[in-house]
């Protein structure tokens, strides 16, 4: 996984801060979606940042290529961060 350089502010998730688990959610409900055709094996990848580019370009949101609390609500999965 690369480093973003919005990883620790803004409300952007800080790298690793998300379990293979949310992960996966957000590789799922991206391939239902139809932007995220690769592996759902919980692996930030850059398949799955670029999945989550476009469909943060789709919708309006900031685009980092990363899960953020912004991107998990839209994607309507919960956010058990801090």
């Amino acid at each position: 996984m690369r480093s973003s350089p919005y990883s620790y502010y803004n409300g952007y998730a800080p790298a690793g801060q998300y379990s293979n688990g949310v992960v996966t959610a957000v590789q799922s409900k991206l391939a239902s979606l139809g932007y995220y055709h690769g592996a759902i094996d919980g692996v930030l990848g850059d398949e799955s940042e670029a999945a989550l580019a476009r469909y943060q370009q789709d919708h309006d949101l900031s685009v980092t290529g990363t899960v953020t609390r912004a991107t998990l609500r839209a994607l309507g999965l919960p956010y058990s961060g801090s």
